[in-house]
């Protein structure tokens, strides 16, 4: 049994459930309005979750990295042209609603690869985690160029226009990606992150970033403290999905990632992708938009407990075969 991945998991639980319980008690003691997950939806959408993308493509998006290291990139990319169609096919036997049915595919589609998978990773490849950080590009792309403008992002029923549908998609997130791209493409990137350390800007960049995981959480937990928490943990669909992102689809795909000739950190970086709970955008960005999120926030506690589990497991699986 690999003591380090258990107890990086549940490092990585600990801190954030234990927002999720700060904003669940903060919730009902009213110590805070109740505008609060408005406020803080708002902030992740158009401050924090941009910050956390600039700064994650400033500072490994480049040449350097992408020319040496295009074989994980290529293998993300086969993956995800199995989980995406494959996601998006389950997440219409869920439900017939919209909402929660982009909710499901969202959730099918992309696991919580970057908070949760980076540590993971951390933990165990050590040497070879920048590998990591460039395998995750294209689900970067995917979940800012496709997932949250298609499938998080209301669509304007009355405003079918173009214009509408290119506000939806030029998303803050989406803008912020494709400038930390530029500017780490470009080689501007040493300007943020010199020899001496971060800018001024990068360190700004980069603390606004590190907020996104914890006020998702405490977002989170805010939200089901204002929904009947027992109709939520009663749905099946949850554990279904749940069970589909965290166990199903690792264990379908991860075979069919190792026969690829790549090595074997590569199998890594994909399982590690794979095996993660469900991501925390569908509670942070619906919500900014006065959407409903309590399918959302079920989704991403239950999941996220189910890891604790699933992880070791699915790991203790592959550790005999990678």
């Amino acid at each position: 049994m690999n003591f380090d991945l258990i107890f990086s998991t549940l490092g990585r639980l600990a801190f954030l459930f234990s927002f999720i319980l700060l904003g669940f008690a903060l919730t009902r003691l009213k110590v805070i309005p109740e505008s609060t997950d408005g406020v803080l939806s708002k902030l992740e959408n158009n401050l924090f979750t941009p910050c956390l993308v600039m700064g994650t493509f400033i500072e490994s998006f480049n040449l350097q990295t992408l020319t040496g290291s295009w074989k994980p990139i290529a293998v993300c990319c086969l993956v995800m042209i199995v989980t995406l169609p494959l996601g998006i096919l389950l997440g219409r036997l869920f439900s017939k609603n919209r909402h929660d049915r982009n909710i499901y595919t969202y959730g099918l589609c992309f696991s919580n690869f970057g908070f949760m998978g980076l540590a993971v990773a951390k933990a165990l490849l050590q040497e070879n985690f920048l590998e990591y950080n460039v395998f995750i590009f294209p689900l970067w792309i995917g979940v800012y160029g496709w997932g949250i403008p298609a499938l998080l992002i209301p669509a304007d029923k009355a405003d079918k226009s173009v214009k509408a549908a290119l506000k939806r998609i030029a998303n803050p997130m989406l803008v912020c990606m494709v400038i930390g791209a530029v500017i780490g493409v470009s080689g501007l990137g040493r300007y943020f992150i010199t020899p001496e350390g971060d800018s001024v800007a990068m360190e700004i960049i980069r603390t606004a970033g590190n907020c996104m995981s914890p006020l998702a959480m405490l977002l989170t937990g805010v939200t089901i403290a204002k929904i009947k928490i027992l109709k939520v943990i009663k749905n099946i669909g949850i554990y279904i999905s749940s069970l589909l992102r965290l166990v199903v689809i690792p264990l379908a795909l991860t075979p069919l990632v190792m026969l690829l000739p790549i090595e074997k950190s590569t199998v890594l970086c994909a399982l590690f992708a794979l095996a993660m709970p469900l991501g925390l955008s569908p509670v942070v960005v619906p919500a900014g938009y006065g959407e409903d999120t309590s399918l959302a926030a079920g989704m991403a506690v239950i999941s996220h407990a189910l890891s604790v589990i699933t992880i070791p497991v699915i790991f203790a699986v592959f550790s005999g075969l990678i």
